[in-house]
């Protein structure tokens, strides 16, 4: 399941903002998107996963919750670098593995962005201290990286988003 600083900054969106419509990418088991369900007033919900052996999972767990809660579920089976983002929603949700996140946000940055439109949230949990190469790239936060040949501002949220934030937990 997700990383319990992901559960709790999805808490912190739903107890402070407005949130109907969620993308829940790299959904994993689902918890994120069982929380907002759960907790929120959300009445609709993509999810993105990857994963064969989980989708008969999301599809009867997180089926179930929506038709309790009367949400829209709606399924993206397959790579979240190919998928195709809605044209609107409240919260994005990213929890696909760390190394590919730069790729994610250089292929996908601009459709989230336009997605979230000036009021969405992004959240993304980027990386592992052990790991903080990615967060890097993706965070935009190392002018050191800048020198480097291959280095491409595509990577970085900084591109897409006037205002980012990064909580180490």
């Amino acid at each position: 399941g997700p990383e319990g600083g992901m559960l709790r900054a999805l808490e912190a969106v739903l107890e402070t903002s407005s949130v109907k419509s969620i993308v829940d990418v790299a959904s994993g088991t689902g918890e994120l998107s069982s929380l907002a369900m759960r907790r929120g007033k959300v009445k609709k919900v993509m999810v993105n996963e990857l994963s064969a052996c989980l989708q008969p999972h999301l599809v009867e767990y997180l089926g179930r919750i929506a038709e309790e809660r009367e949400v829209q579920l709606d399924f993206n089976f397959g790579d979240c670098l190919e998928m195709k983002i809605p044209t609107s929603a409240d919260l994005i949700m990213v929890g696909v593995f760390y190394g590919i996140q730069p790729e994610l946000i250089a292929r996908k940055g601009r459709e989230i962005a336009d997605c979230l439109g000036e009021k969405g949230i992004l959240v993304m949990q980027t990386s592992m201290p052990e790991t903080l190469f990615n967060h890097l790239l993706v965070a935009g936060s190392s002018k050191e990286l800048e020198s480097w040949s291959w280095y491409d501002t595509s990577f970085s949220v900084k591109l897409y988003f006037p205002h980012v934030e990064t909580v180490y937990i």
